[in-house]
């Protein structure tokens, strides 16, 4: 085989670019929301408000890591990092005990690889839903700069591995690797239990190379792996303060109920702009008339990126969300269509009901998605 040292530096090339997005956006997640620092202890040693108890895979990691120090490596390492404490040095939020300095340097390292990982997963992803390397690249590049955006509320250290796990497993599927799903998944539901549903919206991609009775003894297997796991985790914990879910469906009601109004206005008025126009501005002087907050819902902003950008139910932030659905729905692969179609099915509602609202970072089944169209809509530019 003749050596191709241009395609070498072009790789060597295209990994230093999504290793610089990544740590940007990495940082970026971080300046917003550190590891809430405030209950890190509780954290590491499981007694933290259930659901948040039930996260438990990077923890366990990192107490199974300095578990496998001896005291004296605890000793050297814990040193060379207070020496070092780079994190405490350039963010004031970050408040790291001495205590548990190994574990949270661990995690911080843990979740940057996995962010990192996940990037060049959803390339490879994107670049075989749309059959295009740059789209791929760009539309997986895009999605890491805006996902400190999705953010809003909270952030924690399982997104980044909830990330590389949804991106990993919509390819497993897609590739219709079944022995890569089942091996995935323990880790997967120990991460975050949102895992076992997104099994379900995994049929359309894994029918694509499958017959019906393997995709579905696949799918069965792993929901029964996932399911095992997450009653486990919900049997360890039962004694934790707080509750499996909180309710927030009236709350999310109040506060969607105007953007349900002006999408019906749009979705009817499709074709007569003028019209659905008039209707939406009539809406919304009503709103203001009877002291809707409308600016305090859907204008809200926050620093990301050390700037004021809009964050959670940010309106033009919407509108552009709904360009790109128009614009790249038709265009989608079937599969991906009948995948998005479900995943938006269960996801939904279940932000609805237990979800603050403006929390989209758990509308996370959609992730996978909203990747592919980024990417289809850049293809679709490319080609014009």
């Amino acid at each position: 085989m003749r050596f191709d040292g241009r395609k070498l530096i072009n790789r060597l090339l295209l990994a230093f670019v999504m290793f610089t997005l990544t740590a940007a956006s990495f940082e970026g997640f971080f300046v917003k929301w550190s590891f809430h620092d405030d209950y890190f202890d509780s954290i590491l040693d499981g007694t933290l408000l259930r659901p948040w108890a039930y996260r438990r895979l990077m923890p366990e990691a990192a107490n199974a890591f300095r578990s496998s120090l001896s005291l004296d490596q605890r000793d050297e390492l814990t040193a060379m990092l207070e020496q070092d404490n780079f994190l405490s040095a350039k963010f004031r939020q970050t408040d790291i005990q001495p205590r548990y300095i190994i574990e949270y340097y661990f995690m911080y390292a843990a979740s940057f690889v996995s962010f990192l990982l996940s990037a060049f997963v959803m390339r490879r992803l994107c670049t075989e839903a749309t059959g295009d390397p740059i789209a791929g690249t760009l539309g997986s590049m895009l999605f890491i700069l805006i996902f400190p955006l999705l953010s809003t509320v909270g952030g924690y250290f399982y997104d980044f591995t909830e990330l590389l796990f949804f991106s990993t497993a919509a390819l497993m599927a897609w590739r219709g690797n079944w022995i890569g799903l089942l091996l995935l998944t323990p880790f997967a539901e120990l991460n975050k239990e949102a895992y076992f549903f997104l099994l379900f919206a995994l049929y359309p991609l894994l029918r694509r190379t499958m017959p019906l009775r393997k995709t579905l003894l696949t799918l069965g297997s792993t929901l029964l792996i996932a399911g095992l796991i997450y009653v486990a985790i919900h049997e360890h914990y039962a004694a934790n303060p707080g509750s499996t879910t909180i309710f927030f469906l009236p709350t999310n009601i109040e506060v969607f109920a105007p953007l349900i109004a002006l999408l019906i206005i749009g979705l009817i008025f499709e074709r007569h702009r003028a019209i659905a126009v008039a209707l939406a501005s009539t809406l919304i002087a009503a709103l203001i008339a009877f002291d809707v907050p409308i600016v305090e819902r859907y204008f809200i902003v926050e620093h990301t990126y050390s700037i004021l950008s809009g964050e959670q139910l940010f309106l033009p932030h919407l509108l552009m969300l709904g360009w790109l659905i128009k614009s790249t729905w038709s265009q989608l692969p079937l599969e991906w269509r009948r995948h998005a179609t479900i995943a938006a099915a269960i996801n939904f509602p279940l932000w609805l009901l237990f979800c603050y609202p403006g929390e989209l970072r758990n509308l996370s089944l959609l992730y996978p998605t909203l990747v592919v169209m980024l990417s289809v809509y850049i293809n679709g530019v490319i080609r014009r």
